[in-house]
């Protein structure tokens, strides 16, 4: 079930005001949020650029909402097929890997999702790499956001304003570390 984006303002407002008008103990102390290695930062309206510290979302595990993610790679290839779901895929094993890049039709796609992974640094142990076909048709995602709907990690492309048209569809694929810490399970 998709919750509608009006629905999701008016409940983070509603809390927003809440916090501000305070219990009437006389303290009136503030604290920023301890910062993070979030590299990406996804959103319609936001840059992929390292947000500033008091911006990032605070998820508690299996809450609904942003995740902090970091971008490893986004590849498109041309022709390549495979089956688009905002479900990622955790990426552990060269099993589940063998089995993700299958889905691609040519081989250049297959071959540059297996040199991301190949080239991200060791993983730590409360991350998770993962792979996710974000989108297939003529238009590449401009960004990306990370959020726990329903209980269930999603990867949702935000798409251009301007829309292409193309002769052969483009397969589109997010490769990510997610903070599995904060997560729970990707899955559920």
């Amino acid at each position: 079930m998709r919750r509608a984006p009006g629905l999701l303002l008016a409940a983070l407002l509603t809390l927003g005001l809440a916090a501000c008008t305070g219990d009437g103990d006389g303290d009136d102390t503030a604290s920023d949020p301890a910062p993070s290695d979030q590299t990406s930062s996804a959103g319609p309206s936001t840059p992929t650029t390292t947000p500033n510290p008091s911006e990032e979302p605070t998820v508690e595990v299996g809450d609904d909402g942003p995740i902090p993610f970091t971008e490893v790679a986004i590849l498109t290839g041309t022709e390549e097929d495979g089956k688009a779901s905002p479900t990622p895929v955790p990426l552990d094993s060269e099993a589940v890997l063998d089995d993700f890049v299958s889905q691609f039709t040519g081989p250049s796609l297959a071959d540059d999702v297996r040199a991301a992974v190949a080239g991200v640094p060791d993983v730590g142990p409360d991350q998770t790499l993962v792979g996710v076909v974000v989108t297939i048709g003529c238009d590449r995602p401009d960004d990306l956001r990370v959020e726990r709907v329903d209980g269930a990690v999603q990867v949702l492309p935000v798409l251009p304003k301007n829309q292409v048209q193309c002769f052969a569809a483009q397969t589109t694929v997010a490769v990510l570390v997610l903070d599995t810490a904060k997560l729970g399970p990707i899955v559920s």
